[in-house]
């Protein structure tokens, strides 16, 4: 199953999306697009990884990227997040907050990463007040972006 949302959507809001994904299990990926908005149209005009993904069942075509559990370094608080897939991407950051209470009025702010062989490593370290974040990559094609992955959405209790 593929889950396709956003931090901006008001009606499926990313914590409800996150734990619809890990309930249903198996082949479940996340795809957050950040800022789409909230619609069919939406959903089938600006998210090409719906095509992508059945693509990848259907056709055996390159898959989106899976981004497995991000792991936080005690030491550090840098963040590690593993990956695998033959989906390709230019860009991954962390987009975290350290808001509490209504997700779709939390302010996120982001965290670029370095994409290394099998790896994703934040450049910075996560805020000690962060209250949830998730990894997030995307492939660049001038200008246009697709291939959009994510992590599961990780909540921290402060």
């Amino acid at each position: 199953m593929l889950w396709v949302t956003s931090i901006a959507d008001p009606v499926f809001q990313i914590d409800i999306i996150a734990r619809s994904s890990r309930t249903a299990g198996g082949n479940s990926q996340l795809c957050l697009r950040p800022w789409m908005i909230h619609g069919h149209g939406n959903g089938w005009n600006d998210a090409p990884e719906i095509v992508q993904f059945a693509d990848s069942i259907v056709k055996g075509s390159a898959s989106l990227p899976k981004l497995h559990q991000p792991e936080i370094i005690p030491a550090t608080r840098i963040v590690e997040t593993k990956y695998s897939g033959k989906g390709k991407f230019t860009e991954a950051w962390i987009y975290f907050t350290s808001s509490e209470g209504n997700w779709k009025t939390r302010k996120w702010n982001f965290i670029e990463c370095s994409i290394q062989d099998k790896m994703l490593i934040s450049k910075n370290k996560l805020p000690r007040n962060t209250s949830a974040f998730f990894v997030y990559v995307f492939r660049d094609n001038g200008g246009y972006r697709d291939n959009h992955a994510a992590s599961t959405l990780v909540t921290l209790k402060q």
